[in-house]
């Protein structure tokens, strides 16, 4: 029995918020009062934009919104969207650089809903001299080769891009580059990849237009080697004298090579005919570069001995 009457009051409350809504909701519906409400994030279309670039200039900020205040029936206002409305402004008539304070246009409202009297509407845009400029592009790397190979050479399709934007914006630019993953490459092999800006701390620079966004990269693989040095000698020594021995310090180098049974590479001394006495003299040296690239290349001193034929 106790049961049955605590249920009955449960039901009886829920009943009588039921009805209290109900009844809110149908006074309202008869009155539908005025209201105001903040509207936020709605899109800032600039109109006539093509005309500043038609005058080399730019506008800085970018994605602009705006919020505006508007008022009217508790029912109209309340189902308004920032998507609902547009806002435009007009860049027509700004033709140098400078900071502007201009105007926001608004549309879209729907009847019975408008604009609150007291909300001026304006944004403040910096415009910029709209420039272009030529920059390097630069490759680089992530990951290594497998399979026992190295990178022999890796070479962009573009030794540089011009890149178009605001003044301001293109100084900030360090370097433009593409970065190119190099695990599970096994082969030679071509890749494209996208390009880049960075600031000299390596943050990316927004805000730009390339000449074209991509560039494929060619990748040539090859063998790391430890190979031994073969010096040969160009001229002779003073007349009367010859070359007794060559001595190549340091005597092996690494490189990377297309060719896998490579083994050894050359390195040249040229002699001015003067010579009398054993020199050390700095090579040169001597190789196909289409096949063979040294890491690091170090100095060669060669000792070369001298003796008399007299």
């Amino acid at each position: 029995m106790k049961k049955n009457k605590k249920k009955n009051k449960l039901l009886f409350a829920a009943l009588s918020l039921v009805i209290a809504i109900m009844l809110w909701m149908v006074a309202l519906n008869e009155q539908n009062p005025t209201v105001n409400r903040s509207i936020s994030n709605i899109s800032v279309n600039i109109a006539a934009q093509s005309t500043l670039a038609a005058k080399n200039l730019v506008i800085l900020e970018d994605n602009i919104k705006v919020s505006i205040k508007i008022k009217g029936a508790v029912f109209t206002v309340g189902t308004v969207k920032a998507s609902d409305i547009k806002a435009s402004i007009d860049v027509s008539g700004i033709n140098t650089e400078g900071v502007y304070e201009l105007p926001v246009s608004i549309s879209g409202l729907p009847s019975g809903a408008e604009l609150n009297s007291a909300n001026s509407i304006k944004v403040t845009l910096t415009v910029d001299k709209l420039v272009s400029v030529n920059i390097p592009v630069s490759i680089n790397t992530t990951g290594a080769l497998e399979g026992g190979i190295s990178v022999f050479s890796i070479k962009s399709s573009l030794a540089s891009v011009k890149v178009t934007g605001a003044e301001t914006v293109i100084n900030t630019i360090n370097n433009v580059s593409a970065s190119v993953n190099l695990n599970n490459i096994t082969a030679d092999t071509t890749v494209t990849e996208s390009l880049t800006a960075y600031t000299q701390s390596g943050e990316v620079v927004d805000n730009i237009r390339f000449s074209k966004n991509t560039t494929d990269i060619e990748i040539l693989t090859g063998y790391l080697k430890n190979v031994e040095l073969k010096i040969s000698v160009q001229g002779k020594p003073a007349s009367g004298y010859a070359v007794s021995g060559l001595k190549a310090e340091p005597n092996k180098v690494n490189v990377i090579t297309r060719n896998n049974n490579l083994t050894s590479i050359s390195v040249v001394v040229v002699l001015a005919g003067k010579e009398k006495t054993d020199i050390v003299m700095l090579a040169q040296y001597n190789i196909d570069e289409d096949n063979v690239v040294v890491v690091n290349p170090p100095k060669i001193n060669v000792t070369v001995t001298i003796k008399s034929t007299r």
